[in-house]
């Protein structure tokens, strides 16, 4: 409970709105309110007009009571929920691209909330499966979708936790028969009641370029056996390039059947590159000047014309700019003294690369 203790005056002045709807909303405002045990907020009336009218001086009698309580503003689970929601998509929003991949993964949702009203009301419906298949290159938001579903499959009641866990072959082959059974649940069980992620889920059938991993099956079967076990308890998503994922999901009946919904990532264009570069300069608290903006962006026009490595992948793009920031630092320390202003701006001369620092990206 805190205590004013100020003059008039400086009382006024402690008050920031004019007007108020209740007396309950000025205590507030001036600090009488306190949280108990319960999490339930108490104000003490008493001894705000207390010192409200001492502060000016004034010597009345009052009979305080505290019927006048502060509106009661706990939000019901579903509000939360709601909240919650209209976050993840607002988050799913401002993401640069990927407008076929937002409006798929709206569908879903919608699809999964009618499907629980329907289930309320006692109406017949079809099973749901939640399993997901995204394609596409590396760089493209995969695994930043995939922790939003997680998020998103939460706050809408599908998913008890929403973590998000992500593995690759090596967290789930063992090197004996036997091994990989124990390793595959292991991982499984930590996915529980949130998102499992494999990416690129096809390499787990390979042992190197040309022969077939033996235990591959063995893991790709436990998985297969623990969806079944543990419906709506955990969402396996499958990740790598389109082609490559369809031979791996024609490999087994039971895989094909579980996932049926296919989320396809195309590659970043230059102009969705350059956005996703300028956002990460102003988040990380940099400017870049307009000549070097422009430059850059002729620059990701030609990388993503001629050069499949750097075609759409946003990972470069990360990679870009911790190699401007150094080139930025060495042209830095070549002065003697830096300005504020010097260590923020990013200048055309640190976006001068050569071919070797272009291949290390």
């Amino acid at each position: 409970m805190s205590s004013i203790g100020f003059t008039g005056t400086e009382l006024l002045k402690n008050i920031k709105k004019r007007t108020y709807t209740s007396k309950a909303e000025l205590v507030r405002e001036c600090g009488y309110q306190e949280v108990d045990y319960y999490g339930e907020e108490k104000i003490n009336y008493s001894k705000f007009y207390d010192e409200f009218l001492k502060a000016f001086g004034v010597s009345i009698k009052k009979n305080y009571s505290n019927n006048d309580k502060f509106p009661n503003n706990k939000k019901n689970n579903k509000e939360l929920s709601n909240d919650l929601l209209n976050r993840y998509l607002s988050e799913l929003n401002e993401l640069v691209g990927l407008s076929s991949v937002k409006e798929e993964v709206k569908d879903i949702i919608n699809l999964n909330q009618i499907s629980k009203e329907r289930e309320k009301l006692g109406l017949i419906n079809e099973p749901i499966s939640m399993h997901l298949v995204f394609q596409g290159p590396p760089g493209t938001g995969k695994t930043t979708i995939a922790r939003l579903i997680g998020k998103i499959y939460k706050s809408i009641g599908i998913l008890s936790k929403g973590h998000f866990l992500e593995v690759d072959r090596s967290k789930l082959i063992g090197r004996y028969i036997g091994q990989t059974t124990h390793i595959t649940r292991k991982v499984l069980e930590q996915a529980h009641g949130g998102v499992l992620f494999i990416d690129e889920a096809y390499s787990l059938l390979q042992d190197g370029d040309n022969y077939k991993c033996p235990y591959g099956q063995e893991c790709i079967n436990t998985i297969i056996k623990y969806m079944e076990d543990n419906r709506n308890q955990i969402i396996v998503i499958v990740a790598g390039y389109p082609k490559e994922m369809e031979n791996f999901l024609s490999t087994n009946p039971g895989l094909k059947s579980r996932f049926n919904t296919f989320l396809n990532f195309p590659s970043f264009r230059s102009g969705e590159l350059l956005e996703i570069f300028s956002s990460r300069v102003n988040e990380s608290g940099y400017f870049i000047s307009d000549d070097a903006k422009q430059f850059l962006k002729v620059k990701l026009e030609r990388m993503t014309l001629f050069n499949k490595k750097y075609n759409g992948n946003a990972r470069s793009i990360r990679n870009l700019f911790e190699l401007i920031k150094k080139k930025q630092a060495s042209r830095l320390m070549k002065k003697e003294f830096r300005t504020k202003e010097d260590l923020v701006n990013l200048t055309l001369e640190d976006f001068y690369l050569t071919d070797k620092e272009l291949d290390s990206i």
